[in-house]
């Protein structure tokens, strides 16, 4: 088979191989994946340039106190001018963020991995297994326009376990680009860090996600390789790993796009330029370490993502006192930086709701505890096939597609747990979605 790919550094191709079963054997029926591998031949490198809307009224800036604010009728971002913190960002007088939770330097991650051989809560264990906290210092940030208010550009940086520098260029037509700097080769504590990058506390009526990076599950630099590049979409609320204690989770590598939107599709979008990784969880990563067990969490009131340029490995700390070999651990010998690009989706670019979902509903996956049957629902039409996995990748058992969108399947042979539908597309594109049976 020979195929041309463009390697103009615009788009992403991948070839997926699968090994299956030809016929039905004891212990699997015909067309159980056996082996599969996927191989990269070209890489987006760039994002395309934005073209600038000569008609999106200019922006203006105005100071109060210590908060200054730029906006037009189309978006309005306020940065505290003694922290340099984004306090608060609108697209169409619509919230993008939680008050006071723009983008920020976090280096907090913790794993039970990082302390082997105890089930001690987080803040009862000793000092050498806690993880540093990212220690963010004040900086006032440097506020300009060079093109009469068609753009501004906000920079600050700021001391910390990483000092880190941020630079937001606002466009007119509401684009916001960010750019983000950190220098872990000046790192306070080097043997402390685990992620490098920011995190930021969306508005929580953003519960649905659609992207485009590794998945559908979680993965991690030394935990990938059964994670294809892929497109998935699945509720935020569904990315908590029901892990027996409470932990980081959720992470996803190679991340190009992500949608958060809400059931009418308005939200954000976030594209991507150079190497990020990214969760988006209903929960802090203090939340998660806070209590033992996810039954115990207080309802969030945002969702916070995490857009990070790496996060250190898992290891293997939990079977032994094995640590996360050095190639998975935070580079800190050369300064790093990534790209992130927002813009206003459905009402939040336009002003105006539209509804998507109410015609094509995301997919989702309910069930009744203790209930014997689950229900698959949404836009099943646009898909051609759909089967029930373990978390391990083994198929189960295939679902019947017959034409509506809602199909009722029994549980009864599946232990508690976590599992995924993975379906494929009328186009062939995959999509997964997880759901737990309690």
């Amino acid at each position: 088979m020979t195929t041309n790919v463009p390697e103009n550094g615009a788009d992403d191709y991948h070839l997926n191989v699968y090994l299956r079963l030809k016929s039905d054997k004891p212990w699997a029926k015909a067309g159980y994946v056996m082996a599969a591998e996927q191989f990269e031949l070209a890489k987006r490198t760039a994002l395309p340039a934005l073209t600038p809307k000569t008609d999106a009224p200019v922006l203006k800036l105005k100071k109060v106190g210590n908060l200054a604010t730029i906006s037009n009728s189309l978006v309005s971002m306020t940065f505290n001018t003694t922290t340099s913190q984004l306090v608060e960002w609108k697209y169409n007088d619509q919230p993008v963020i939680a008050y006071g939770k723009g983008p920020v330097y976090d280096n907090f991650r913790w794993i039970e991995n990082e302390a082997p051989y105890t089930s001690k809560p987080y803040n009862t264990l000793e000092w050498r297994y806690r993880i540093a906290d990212s220690n963010n210092q004040d900086a006032v940030p440097t506020i300009k326009t060079t093109d009469g208010g068609r753009t501004y550009t906000v920079t600050a940086t700021r001391q910390a376990l990483v000092p880190n520098t941020l630079t937001y260029t606002i466009h007119a037509d509401g684009n916001v680009v960010l750019n983000v700097s950190l220098d872990p080769t000046q790192a306070q504590n080097k043997g402390q860090l685990r992620r490098l990058g920011i995190s930021m506390g969306f508005d929580s009526r953003f519960a649905l996600m659609d992207y485009t990076a590794r998945g559908p599950r979680e993965n991690y630099s030394d935990r990938c390789e059964g994670s294809f590049f892929g497109h998935y979409v699945q509720r935020v609320d569904s990315n908590l790993t029901h892990y027996a204690r409470t932990q980081t989770c959720g992470n996803r590598m190679g991340l190009r796009d992500l949608r958060l939107t809400d059931a009418e599709g308005n939200g954000v979008l976030v594209s991507t330029e150079g190497q990020v990784e990214f969760s988006v969880l209903p929960y802090d990563d203090h939340d998660l370490v806070n209590v033992e067990h996810d039954w115990e969490l207080a309802p969030s009131k945002f969702n916070t993502a995490h857009f990070d340029f790496f996060q250190q490995g898992v290891g293997s700390g939990s079977c032994g006192p094995a640590l996360t070999l050095d190639k998975y651990k935070v580079p800190t010998d050369k300064v790093v930086s990534y790209t992130l690009r927002f813009s206003g989706l459905g009402k939040l670019y336009t002003g105006v709701a539209n509804r998507p979902f109410a015609q094509q509903p995301v997919l989702r996956v309910t069930s009744v505890p203790g209930a014997e049957t689950a229900t698959l629902s949404g836009a099943l039409t646009a898909y051609r096939s759909a089967s029930v996995v373990d978390l391990r990748g083994a198929h189960l058992f295939d679902l019947p597609l017959n034409g509506s969108n809602r199909v009722v399947f029994s549980t009864a042979t599946l232990q508690k747990g976590t599992y995924l539908v993975q379906l494929v597309r009328n186009d062939g594109k995959n999509e997964a979605v997880k759901w737990f049976k309690n």
